[in-house]
Order: C-alpha cells, then sequence, then structure tokens
C-alpha cells in the first residue's frame, strides 16, 4: 500500500503568482474578466510594438494622430478653425504635423472649455477630471475618458513587466494622496489598480509625501516593503537622514521614482546606501505616462504607443541624439480633451537608438522645467548643479534641507533648515560650496526656516529662478 502524505496549506503563504481567474476551481489557466482581459489584449500588442523599427512606429502614430485630429476638428471648438486645412487628409506626414500650432500651459489655463469635445464617443466610457497646480501653484483642469485612463494602466504595467517585479511582495507608496492624514500610514489589502485587475498581490502601504523625514522612515522599518514608489526629493531626505533605520530596510528589492526630474548623482546614492536600483518614470497628469526607463540601461524609452513626443530646438526643429530641447507631447487617446503638440516646458536630451533592440524613441536625459533653469548674467540659461551643492552643503554643515532662490542676475537667496543656527565660518563655507556648484560668484543670502513646504501637488523644487 502505498502511502500518500499531504501538506496542509500555510493559510499565511503568499498568494498566487496565476492571474485573477473568474471561474471558480479554475486556476491555471485563468481565465479574467472584461476589463482585465482587454488589459491582456493590449498589454499582448505592446510587446509586439516595442520591437517595431522607427518608421513603423511613426506610421502607426500617425494614423491615430490623424484620427485625434479629425475628432478635434470637428468636435472641439478650439480646433476648427486651426484644423481646418485637414479636411480631405488622408494621410498624415512630417510637413502637415509640423504645421500643426503648438498650445502651452496658459492656453490650457485660459481655453480649458474651449478645449473640450462637444461629442465624446460613447465607446470611450466616462469622463473624469483632474485638477493640477503643478510647480507654478496656477490650476489646470484636464478632462480623461475611461480609455484615457485604461491606457494608463496599461503603461503602467508594461514597466511592471520590464522591471520583473514580484507582484506578490509588498508595496510602499510615499507621494501626495488626496484625504490621507499627514503622519498616517494607511495599510491596504492589494496594490491596486492597475494591478489587481490582473493578479492576487501583496499589501501596499500609502502615506502622505508631506509626512516628516523620521516617521517616514520609522514606517519603512515598521513594514519592511519589497518596494518603495516616492518623489526624487522626497528619496534624497531619506537618504540623508542622521539614523540608523536605512541599514534595517532588509526587504526592499528596489526604488521607483516620478514626478520631479531626477538629479544626477540620486541612482548612484540609492545604490550605495541601500544596495537596490533606482527606477525613474516620466509622467505628467496632463498627458499620461510618457517614458519609461529601459530595462538595460539608465536612459528612457518614450512610450509612442500612447503620445507622440517631440523634442525641439528653440527654433523648433526637432533635435537631433545629444542635443537638449522642449519637449512637445501629443496625447494620442484622450477624445475627452485633446491635447495636441502640447508643451509641458520640459527639457529633456535625446539620446542614440538602444541597443536593447527597442525601436521606441530614447531620452538620455530629464532635465526638467525651464524655471528650474538658471540665468546667468551674460543672458545664458543652464540648469544648476544645485543638487551636487546641497549634498556638500550638507556635509559642511548640519543643514536638512535647502532650497535656492534666484531673485536677479547677481542675487540668490538660500532657504536653510538646520539643526541649529550655523556658525558665522560654517555659513561663509555653505556659500562658498554653493557659489562653487552654481559656478558663478553669486551673491548669497542665507535665510533660516522651520520648514521648507512643498507645492500644493507634494513636489519639492531645490531651484527656482524668478528672472
Amino acid at each position: 500500500m502505498v502511502k500518500i502524505s499531504v501538506r496542509v496549506p500555510n493559510k499565511q503563504a503568499k498568494p498566487s503568482n496565476f492571474l485573477r481567474t473568474t471561474r471558480a476551481g479554475i486556476s491555471w489557466p485563468a481565465i479574467p474578466n472584461e476589463k482585465s482581459s482587454q488589459l491582456l489584449a493590449l498589454l499582448l500588442q505592446l510587446e509586439k510594438s516595442q520591437w517595431w523599427p522607427a518608421q513603423k512606429l511613426r506610421r502607426a502614430q500617425f494614423a491615430q494622430a490623424l484620427n485625434l485630429l479629425h475628432h478635434a476638428r470637428k468636435t472641439v471648438p478650439y480646433y476648427q478653425e486651426s484644423l481646418a486645412f485637414l479636411d480631405g487628409v488622408l494621410e498624415l506626414t512630417e510637413e502637415i504635423w509640423q504645421q500643426l500650432p503648438v498650445i502651452t500651459r496658459q492656453d490650457l489655463q485660459q481655453f480649458d472649455e474651449q478645449l473640450l469635445s462637444i461629442s465624446i464617443p460613447p465607446s470611450h466610457g466616462s469622463v473624469s477630471e483632474i485638477r493640477t497646480s503643478g510647480s507654478t501653484g496656477r490650476p489646470v483642469k484636464v478632462k480623461r475618458t475611461e480609455t484615457f485612463l485604461q491606457f494608463h494602466h496599461v503603461f503602467t504595467l508594461r514597466e511592471h513587466l520590464w522591471l520583473e517585479q514580484d507582484h506578490r511582495g509588498k508595496q510602499m507608496a510615499i507621494r501626495s494622496i488626496k484625504g490621507l492624514q499627514r503622519g498616517r500610514a494607511k495599510v491596504q489589502g492589494t496594490w491596486g489598480a492597475p494591478f489587481s485587475l490582473l493578479y492576487n498581490t501583496g499589501q501596499s502601504v500609502v502615506m502622505e509625501i508631506t509626512t516628516d523625514t523620521k516617521t517616514q522612515l520609522q514606517n519603512l522599518v515598521k513594514y519592511q516593503p519589497d518596494y518603495l514608489l516616492t518623489y526624487p526629493s522626497n528619496l534624497q531626505e531619506i537618504l540623508r537622514h542622521k539614523g540608523d533605520e536605512l541599514a534595517q530596510l532588509k526587504n526592499l528589492k528596489q526604488v521607483r521614482t516620478l514626478s520631479e526630474s531626477l538629479p544626477d548623482g540620486l541612482r548612484q546614492e540609492v545604490q550605495e546606501k541601500l544596495g537596490v536600483k533606482l527606477v525613474d518614470v516620466y509622467s505628467a497628469h496632463e498627458v499620461g505616462v510618457m517614458a519609461l526607463q529601459c530595462p538595460k540601461h539608465d536612459h528612457y524609452h518614450v512610450q509612442s504607443e500612447n503620445v507622440l513626443l517631440e523634442v525641439l530646438r528653440e527654433d523648433g526643429h526637432p533635435c537631433n541624439p545629444g542635443e537638449t530641447g522642449r519637449v512637445v507631447v501629443t496625447s494620442l487617446h484622450n477624445f475627452a480633451m485633446p491635447l495636441i503638440r502640447y508643451s509641458l516646458q520640459d527639457y529633456v536630451e535625446v539620446g542614440e537608438s538602444c541597443d536593447c533592440g527597442r525601436g521606441l524613441p530614447v531620452l538620455k536625459r530629464i532635465l526638467g522645467r525651464s524655471r528650474d533653469m538658471m540665468a546667468m548674467p551674460d543672458g545664458s540659461r543652464v540648469f544648476p548643479s544645485i543638487v551636487a551643492g546641497a549634498m556638500a552643503v550638507a556635509d559642511a554643515a548640519p543643514i536638512m534641507q535647502i532650497q535656492v532662490i534666484q531673485n536677479t542676475l547677481e542675487d540668490m537667496e538660500a532657504k536653510l533648515v538646520a539643526e541649529r543656527k550655523l556658525t558665522k565660518s560654517e555659513e561663509q563655507q555653505v556659500v562658498h560650496v554653493l557659489q562653487k556648484s552654481l559656478g558663478h560668484p553669486f551673491r548669497i543670502r542665507l535665510v533660516y526656516q522651520d520648514e521648507i513646504p512643498r507645492n500644493p501637488g507634494g513636489k519639492f523644487s531645490s531651484f527656482i529662478s524668478l528672472v
């Protein structure tokens, strides 16, 4: 007689790695619901299109863009005159595309009602609104369809697959979260959409970005996440905290950043202090996911299936690899409020084609907004190395936070949050370090503050030019 041993399942075991299923007793192969099936169908198409050559991707983009343009011409008051020349056009070309006007954030604020479609295709689903203050504090309202959000979900899933994350792990997000009390950690049973639409996931923990750094670290140690998601500026504060909490993060596998431009040196600092890789995403509330970090490199791949992203010189011509220009982007699937050739006021550096084999365009670096550029006395504008300067300042004196404001071509104001008032010698050293990192002997006035608040969206700018 053969003895069969039966192992009693551990109730604390991690959830299955299979897809979620709708049929009792059938876990593999899973039978997903309609919403999940649509996401999987999109992912299947994206798996193929990422390997297309650049020319094929461009043709597909222009075909979808033409659908959007004809819809805007017929149903969006703002575009009815400016797109009239497209009547009868059956195929887009680069020449036609370059004739389209560029709209700005100011246009979006001024003409928001005129940019709304008066006849959204019913199949695109319900419409929701998002408001974002951005770095200027002036609000922007954008209407988005369910279809737009569906595409946002699928590119979030693409990033998850590129990063080979284990969705059974624990995720912690420290970001701006409406309605969440400052200082409180909220535990959720799943990672939430879109992950929970496809998978049985581990827990997630969320915290408001304005929570003080010490409390954030205490909760990181308490919950021991596998994955941390936060803003670069907040991550810097976590890394430079004086306590020993970082050494107690035993399960951390990866750090993801979003919402702000990534400072030079932060990837290396994360690797040195946490022993994990930092992965960044380039997105905007108005248009969704624009670029994801390459699985093999630190540079970014433009998500051409979601947006038509241009990097332009000051004369309006496209930048070549190695050149820096401003971002003008078109969201290809938002038929509620089409944003066609929308200037984000961001600056990026174009990269060479990637050896990973993907035909998706490459952005080497995301440099930041135009207001983050420093005006030099000779009239030129550059992105300052303020982050490196801030690190050196923190080493030179007991400074926990710093923000530099440029008031004139020669005058700066450095706001400091310090453990104590600096000595005269330390103040002189701080000024010297900042002047060196900024590349010019600006007149710098030190101003002590108890706290340097984030903007209403939870973002923090280490440098702001008022010139």
